[in-house]
């Protein structure tokens, strides 16, 4: 079967409080686990033929062809798809040593159905395509426990030392369908705290930025890994 350059996963169901709030005309990594509205995944239908991303500024994608950029997908590759607008969807990518989020025409896509999640799906170690951030659900008593470790690298220090700012969760869980809360996501308290949504084996993280040093975010679609 032939397969696109990259690799896609799409989502859906993600409601969300202010403290969370993204740029929804943004259609870029950083702003998509952020979105407040709904998730969803799809595929790229049979008939779409190879389907380019599209760039997010200077009057993109409305602009059409001259927006398109080189990378494609193929019809039957999948995508978590976050917001849309007329004619056009915001969509994540898994590819196999990296990421994309970019816009795809909303004709292209094929809606996928969010299967229910089961207790034992959100058990395991989750990590991102990119970086060396991991969150770990394990069974606490009766309730999930959260762990995981995130980092920001910055520049070079007076002493020649890279600055690598460093994160932390370690708490309890509360799970209702397939969204789970931890700490205290409320934008105004300073304590650590955020949200996960589990969509057909990708889990949509996203935080209060409390959960370790300047610039250190958990924000990113990661997936069980199945390494023994």
């Amino acid at each position: 079967m032939k397969t696109g350059i990259f690799a896609l996963t799409l989502t859906t169901l993600l409601t969300s409080t202010h403290a969370f709030a993204a740029e929804e005309d943004s259609c870029r990594n950083g702003y998509f686990p952020s979105f407040l509205g709904e998730y969803h995944q799809a595929a790229i239908g049979a008939g779409a033929g190879n389907v380019h991303f599209y760039d997010d500024d200077n009057g993109c994608p409305e602009k059409g062809a001259s927006c398109a950029r080189k990378a494609y997908l193929v019809p039957g590759n999948q995508v978590l798809v976050a917001q849309t607008k007329p004619g056009w969807s915001c969509v994540w990518y898994f590819a196999k040593k990296r990421d994309f989020t970019s816009w795809v025409p909303t004709a292209s896509l094929t809606a996928i159905p969010t299967r229910a999640v089961q207790p034992d799906d959100w058990l395991g170690l989750w990590l991102p395509v990119e970086g060396s951030d991991a969150i770990t659900l394990s069974r606490s008593g009766d309730k999930l426990h959260v762990s995981g470790t995130a980092n920001w690298h910055g520049g070079i220090n007076s002493y020649g030392e890279q600055v690598v700012h460093i994160g932390e969760i370690d708490d309890d869980a509360t799970v209702d369908g397939n969204r789970l809360t931890f700490g205290k996501p409320d934008s105004q308290s300073y304590e650590c705290g955020g949200e996960m949504l589990l969509i057909n084996g990708n889990l949509v993280v996203r935080d209060n930025s409390n959960c370790g040093g300047m610039n250190v975010r958990f924000n990113s679609v990661y997936r069980k890994s199945t390494a023994k």
